[in-house]
């Protein structure tokens, strides 16, 4: 097919259309496009799925799990081998819907991950002449035992999360009612691992055999030949006969990039009515989980190497791309990452959900002219709760227009990354408007349903409607940060916030002035029914104003120009 495309590519008259028919397609390889596969003559090669959602065209990079045997009665454990080909994987999907990782305690919340245990602490110590990594718990906290193999400890620090191999535990150790939690390396030296701790710090266990316990929860055993996959089915799930569920295990990393080079980029291509499942990322099962904030860069060594995390599909060094009405679901990280140089794309009309990472990243350096509109994002950071649902890092003249952002453990909106970033980086003019972002922010805190950070001239911020964004409940014993409607932090600089109507939150706006020259910030004509959370004042950076915004005493209407902005907020 992309010979038949690059045959007629260079001299196109009118549009290349590929139609993909209804059904299933299995990708073991990524599909990728590049310069050689792009539009030209101002035509694009568009793959386009039916208009239908009833009959969708579906790229999986997962395989199906068969041969299922009763292995456990007493616990209704079923066991099934693998291919030998079979590459590790860190999501299990039964029916369509996200299987969980044996863990303990036992999930109860899929959208917050509770309960937690909590922790006695983790620092950093010199043990032997060489910092690692302790982590400290109550000892009747423990139930591994000795057998430890393939089993993770995963704990929240305020806006990070963390994930890391267990090599053993020191018993009794530094009280005798306490253990110590021994890090496998390298991760027990990452600095990342130890970046904002957490006192009280929320955690849990997860992947070892001895935690499979519950209905809905599964274990790979990488280490048998062939490797071996324990489930607990869910009530009314068979696994065998006639109507046996349909297990996937995610294989494939990236399913489809679209990607040049600085001065051959790609360009002119669309994706429309296409759905996207079943990604994989496994870098963790090496080296753990540990970045520094909004799930961009996982840490791979002790001297601060990182590696990007990657997106179920990819798009770098390329413009006029343009990606409408597909589905991303299911992934093994990010569910779309634009990295490189991208300019002048289109997102809209998707709907993204059950992501283990992020939504929609924008981390191009940078990105110019972009377009995220109309589209539905939800249930992201099901495994690394600090994915954030629509994130643009390093934009100019980017408008992320009339989507809805719901369900998030972590940011809804992410404008701009870098606290110190100066005030002649081309990031600026960047338009944040018509968005309904709400029920975020539930397990992890320090941000908002919109947040920026760093210099970011020119951005505005209006007519949003965001609401119901409270203390997440992983945190006790007001040992939180903020979660509030809309969080200005550190170096941001020329934003406008206006015209939003904020409700519902432990706080309506959060200027944080503390450090990096925070100014020339504008909250003015905004509604809100909490605390409003800021004043006008003054930094080296400019001022700070804070005006005309309108109180309504909750539980009571809206004004008119209130009751506007709620209704044309999101999806139009």
């Amino acid at each position: 097919m992309r010979d038949l495309i690059r045959a007629q590519a260079p001299s196109m008259t009118g549009n290349i259309i590929v139609n993909l028919a209804p059904g299933n397609y299995t990708l073991t390889n990524t599909f990728e496009l590049g310069p050689q596969d792009s539009g030209s003559n101002g035509y694009s090669v568009i793959f386009q799925g039916p208009t239908t959602t009833t009959t969708p065209a579906v790229l999986s990079g997962g395989i199906n799990v068969t041969g299922w045997t009763l292995h456990d009665s007493n616990k209704n454990i079923w066991k099934a081998p693998l291919p030998s080909t079979t590459v590790n994987f860190r999501q299990l999907y039964v029916n369509g819907t996200r299987a969980i990782r044996a863990r303990w305690p036992n999930v109860t919340n899929l959208d917050t991950g509770a309960p937690y245990m909590r922790a006695v602490n983790n620092t950093v110590s010199n043990i032997n002449g060489s910092s690692t990594l302790n982590f400290v718990i109550r000892a009747a906290d423990w139930p591994l035992g000795n057998t430890v193999a393939g089993a993770e400890v995963v704990w929240l620090g305020h806006w990070t999360n963390k994930h890391a191999r267990i090599a053993g535990y020191t018993a009794n150790k530094p009280e005798p009612t306490q253990h110590t939690i021994n890090i496998q390396s390298p991760e027990n030296t990452f600095n990342s691992f130890t970046f904002a701790p957490q006192s009280n710090t929320p955690y849990f266990y997860e992947h070892a055999y001895a935690l499979l316990d519950a209905a809905g929860e599964w274990y790979l055993d990488a280490k048998t030949t062939p490797k071996t996959l324990y489930y607990i089915p869910r009530s009314g799930e068979a696994m065998t006969g006639t109507r046996a569920v349909s297990v996937v295990a995610p294989q494939l990393g990236t399913l489809v990039s679209i990607a040049g080079v600085n001065d051959a980029r790609a360009h002119h291509i669309q994706w429309r009515n296409v759905s996207f499942k079943h990604s994989n990322w496994t870098l963790p099962d090496n080296v753990g989980y540990g970045v520094f904030q909004s799930a961009l860069f996982a840490q791979t060594s002790a001297q601060g190497a990182a590696e990007e995390v990657p997106g179920a599909f990819s798009v770098k060094n390329a413009s006029a791309i343009t990606l409408r009405r597909n589905t991303f679901s299911s992934t093994g990280a990010h569910g779309l990452l634009l990295s490189g140089l991208v300019n002048n794309y289109v997102v809209s009309d998707n709907q993204f959900s059950d992501l283990s990472a992020g939504g929609i990243y924008d981390v191009a350096y940078p990105s110019e002219g972009g377009l995220i509109s109309r589209n539905l994002v939800e249930k992201v950071g099901r495994a690394y709760t600090d994915g954030v649902g629509i994130l643009s890092k390093w934009s100019n003249n980017l408008t992320v227009s009339y989507n809805e952002v719901r369900i998030a453990p972590y940011i809804g909106i992410e404008q701009g990354f870098f606290a110190a970033a100066p005030t002649d980086q081309p990031y600026k003019n960047n338009l944040v408007i018509g968005n309904h972002v709400h029920h975020v922010m539930q397990v992890q805190d320090d941000g908002g349903g919109i947040y920026t950070l760093g210099s970011d001239l020119g951005t505005k911020v209006q007519d949003n409607y965001v609401h119901d964004i409270t203390v997440p409940g992983t945190f006790v014993n007001g040992d939180g940060y903020p979660s509030v409607c809309i969080y200005i932090d550190q170096g941001s600089k020329g934003r406008y916030v206006s015209n939003n109507v904020v409700s519902n939150c432990y706080g309506s706006f959060k200027v944080n002035a503390s450090q990096n020259d925070v100014g020339d910030i504008n909250i003015v004509g905004n509604f809100y029914n909490n605390d409003l959370g800021v004043s006008s004042g003054l930094t080296s950076a400019g001022a700070i104003t804070v005006s005309g915004n309108i109180f309504v005493v909750p539980n009571t209407a809206w004004p008119a120009g209130a009751q506007s902005v709620i209704n044309n907020a999101g999806i139009r």
